[in-house]
């Protein structure tokens, strides 16, 4: 074999293992740019996941805090109420002490004539 068709063969076989090597690279790129695509999809669907229930929260508690003033509202309506009625009855009880103090006095005139 002349040192031509050594060089030739040297040649040869490099340049296979340079194709064989660009394909095993170019394979291992597609598939690592195909799994991160898959990791980035995952995120996303994580994230979207996360900020749905982070909205959810946001409306519980916007609920809560609804509930929680119309609660109050209708403690403080109550209170007034009552207060009111309370009120009406210490009223009528005046009255009622007035009226029995002048039937009273009615009656003591009434003994005395």
């Amino acid at each position: 074999m002349s040192n031509y068709s050594v060089a030739t063969h040297k040649s040869h076989v490099a340049n296979m293992l340079l194709r064989h090597i660009n394909h095993i690279l170019q394979t291992y790129v597609s598939y690592m740019l195909q799994h991160m695509t898959i990791l980035l999809r995952h995120l996303y669907v994580a994230t979207y996941d996360y900020y749905i229930a982070t909205c959810n929260s946001y409306v519980i508690t916007y609920n809560y805090s609804v509930a929680t003033y119309k609660s109050h509202i209708a403690n403080m309506y109550k209170l007034y109420v009552v207060t009111y009625d309370y009120s009406v009855a210490t009223c009528k009880s005046y009255v009622a002490t007035y009226n029995y103090s002048v039937v009273t006095q009615k009656l003591l005139v009434a003994n005395m004539c």
